[in-house]
C-alpha cells in the first residue's frame, strides 16, 4: 500500500511539474513567419509573445464552437480561403498578410 501511494504521489508531482505547451501545426507556421499573439510581425530582438490560437480566434481557447468570432488575422484567412476557392485554410497565406 505504501509503495503504491509513493508511486502515485511521484507520478502526480511529475505531471504537475512539466508544463504542457501543445503547439498546433498552424501555430508553428505562424510563429515561423514571425507573427505574435497580436497578429503583428515581431520586431527582431524583442520578447513579444508568439502566436497562439488567440491570434486569430476570439473566445475561450479550446472551446468547441468559437461562434464565428475572429480577429482581423482570422478573418483575413477566411477571406483568402473564399477568394482562392480553397477547401482548407493555408497558414502560409499569412506571408501576404498586411499587419496593421
Amino acid at each position: 500500500m505504501r509503495r503504491s501511494s509513493l508511486l502515485l504521489l511521484t507520478a502526480a508531482m511529475l505531471a504537475l511539474a512539466v508544463p504542457s505547451q501543445a503547439i498546433t501545426p498552424w501555430q508553428k507556421v505562424a510563429r515561423d513567419l514571425g507573427f505574435t499573439r497580436e497578429g503583428k510581425k515581431a520586431v527582431p530582438g524583442t520578447s513579444a509573445p508568439p502566436a497562439d490560437c488567440t491570434t486569430c480566434h476570439q473566445g475561450e481557447p479550446g472551446a468547441a464552437d468559437q461562434g464565428g468570432r475572429f480577429k482581423p488575422m482570422g478573418q483575413y484567412l477566411l477571406d483568402q480561403k473564399a477568394k482562392r476557392k480553397a477547401e482548407k485554410i493555408d497558414i502560409a497565406w499569412l506571408k501576404d498578410y498586411p499587419p496593421k
